[in-house]
């Protein structure tokens, strides 16, 4: 995985400057751990760069997305009359959404681990 093309996507979805990024920085190292963490032991991670940098943005887009939940809102003010309006879930939907997409992407490459199977023993 590539982390200028991890840090780009993460840019991209998040729209923060550069100059903001290395606050995030460990939030971005998090989210490559995990998507590691869910590969399979054979995995290429050299040939898969791409799709696993991208997944690795997305992520942490989508962690970064939880974790500003509810700074997203934006309001108006007319004398005393004060109308504002919570866009987070907005946001928070869409992050959950890409990862999910992502997440198919790369599912070739993970272990499943939403099946589980119990012998019976006669």
């Amino acid at each position: 995985m590539n982390i200028n093309q991890i840090c780009e996507r993460f840019t991209l979805l998040t729209g923060i400057s550069e100059d903001e990024l290395s606050k995030w920085m460990p939030l971005i190292y998090d989210a490559e751990k995990y998507v590691k963490s869910i590969l399979k032991d054979d995995v290429d991670e050299q040939r898969h760069n791409v799709v696993l940098s991208s997944a690795v943005g997305t992520y942490a887009y989508y962690k970064w997305c939880m974790y500003c939940n509810g700074n997203n809102s934006s309001s108006f003010k007319a004398g005393d009359l004060t109308i504002s309006e919570d866009n987070s879930y907005i946001s928070l939907e869409r992050a959950e959404n890409l990862w999910k997409e992502c997440k198919k992407e790369i599912a070739p490459l993970t272990v499943c681990d939403s099946f589980f199977f119990k012998g019976v023993v006669v």
